[in-house]
């Protein structure tokens, strides 16, 4: 019985001191637009988990109020003034002059999320979400694991930029032993006829939506580089029975621990969040009801 005290009270002065360091901070997430279904699911996770380590949350980026009358630089600064950050995670971070010029006034720690060609990256702590090629990879894998009749039609729609989405899916349904596949590199805005032109009823439906809008129905499955609403009504309304796309929740839950562990001065870390299959009811017992109430 002592043993397990001592343990018990171990545990609580470990928990203790860590929370300690960052308790009372205040962590704000920067983003350029605050109403975009990307930065809400970012925020949703970065918020739950700078509340659990006891720090105080702040989102700042345009609203469809501020967008009117002011740039995102001028909002962040405001809120930069107003909140004093301890701590900042910035989503999108580059190398602009104005970027730079904003980082390099700033003496408090940040953690970027998916920096985009950010050659000072070594020295932040980054937060990556998945990448059209860990979604295809996925893909391929889920497709695989279903092991499907001879018979049925594989079709990958992508867009035609991503020749890694289409290389990546080929060679792994390639060494899988599949031979009944077509891929077809789209261009423009897709409307849901032009889409669902491509399928037939035996055809396993596979999309890569980057940097497409649609609301497509009747798909086996969605691979989609970013998720949203619309996506999420189409499995709840059973027009399609799954999304492959990235975590960007646990983005968020990674960036809030990244500021924690900023706060304590720890060695600067790079992680790549996996992307995610949603369904009805996942994953992990978070359904359709859970993602659309976070982005609600």
């Amino acid at each position: 019985m002592k043993k397990i005290l001592a343990w018990i009270l171990t545990i609580v002065l470990t928990v203790g001191l860590l929370g300690g360091c960052v308790a009372g901070k205040t962590a704000v997430l920067f983003v350029e637009d605050t109403q975009t279904d990307q930065a809400k699911l970012i925020w949703a996770g970065f918020s739950a988990a700078a509340k659990k380590m006891g720090m105080k949350p702040v989102l700042s980026g345009l609203t469809e109020e501020s967008s009117l009358a002011d740039t995102v630089f001028q909002i962040w600064e405001q809120d930069i003034a107003e909140h004093k950050p301890d701590v900042m995670a910035v989503v999108g971070l580059s190398d602009s002059d104005m970027y730079s010029i904003f980082l390099d006034h700033q003496e408090i720690p940040v953690v970027a999320i998916d920096p985009i060609e950010f050659s000072r990256m070594h020295e932040y702590f980054c937060v990556y979400s998945a990448s059209d090629e860990d979604l295809s990879r996925m893909a391929a894998q889920n497709i695989i694991g279903m092991q499907l009749p001879t018979s049925g039609r594989i079709r990958l729609l992508y867009n035609k930029e991503d020749v890694i989405v289409r290389d990546t899916f080929v060679g792994m349904l390639e060494s899988a032993g599949y031979n009944n596949f077509e891929t077809t590199p789209l261009s423009g805005r897709i409307t849901d006829q032009s889409l669902l032109n491509n399928f037939s009823e035996d055809t396993v439906g596979i999309y890569n939506a980057s940097d497409y809008d649609t609301d497509a129905e009747d798909l086996s499955n969605l691979i989609l580089a970013d998720v949203t609403a619309a996506h999420l009504a189409s499995i709840q309304n059973d027009q399609a029975s799954s999304i492959l796309c990235r975590n960007e929740y646990t983005v968020g839950d990674q960036a809030a621990r990244a500021c924690g562990s900023a706060l304590r001065k720890k060695d600067v870390t790079a992680v790549t969040v996996d992307p995610i299959l949603v369904t009805k009811s996942g994953p992990d017992q978070h359904g359709i009801a859970f993602w659309l109430d976070l982005l609600n």
